[in-house]
C-alpha cells in the first residue's frame, strides 16, 4: 500500500537513528556502544531498504522505502541496520546468518527481512521437486539448478 511521506534529510535520519539506538539498544546490559556515526540517504539503492557499511560504520537508507511504507517501516529498517552496527562494534557475529544477529534481532524486535520494494518479475520451477523460485532478474537455466534436489529449472511460462 503506497503511503505519502515527505522527504527526510540526512540530519533528521541520523537523529532518528540515534533515538532508536538509545530507546532499543543502549538500555540493554549487553550493549556498551552508542551510535555516533551517520545515517544517510542513498538514492542509488534499488532493491535493498538499507545497509550497514563496515569500514565507516555508517548506515545508508533507501528513500524509496520510506516513501512507500512510511515511518514505522523505516524504524524497522533502522533497527535492523543498528543490529549490524552494534554487533560489529562489539566484535560479535553481525552477519544475517550469525546466531548473535538472530538473537539481538529477536530481543529488540528488528525484522530479519524487510518488505520488498519491487515484486519479482521471473518465476522458475524445479522440474524434479516442483520448488518455486521467484527472481528479480533472469536466471540462466543451463547454468543454475535447484538448491534442494539439483534438478533442472524451468521458466514458469514454459511449463
Amino acid at each position: 500500500m503506497e503511503k505519502q511521506a515527505r522527504e527526510i534529510t540526512d540530519s533528521e535520519l541520523t537523529e532518528l537513528t540515534k533515538t532508536v539506538s538509545k530507546q532499543f539498544f543502549e538500555t540493554l546490559p549487553s550493549i556498551t556502544t552508542t551510535f555516533n556515526h551517520k545515517c544517510l540517504i542513498n538514492n542509488r539503492l534499488q532493491t535493498t531498504a538499507g545497509r550497514f557499511i563496515t569500514p565507516s560504520c555508517n548506515i545508508e537508507i533507501n528513500p524509496k522505502y520510506y516513501a512507500k511504507y512510511g515511518k514505522n517501516s523505516l524504524v524497522d529498517v533502522i533497527k535492523h541496520e543498528l543490529v549490524h552496527y552494534h554487533l560489529y562494534r562489539l566484535g560479535g557475529g553481525f552477519k544475517h546468518g550469525d546466531s548473535d544477529f538472530k538473537k539481538l534481532c529477536q530481543i529488540v524486535g528488528a525484522p530479519r527481512y524487510c518488505k520488498p520494494l519491487k515484486k519479482p518479475k521471473f518465476t522458475y520451477i524445479c522440474k524434479k521437486c516442483s520448488n518455486q523460485f521467484l527472481r528479480m532478474r533472469k536466471v540462466d537455466v543451463k547454468r543454475y539448478r535447484c538448491g534442494s534436489c539439483k534438478g533442472k529449472l524451468l521458466p514458469y511460462d514454459k511449463i
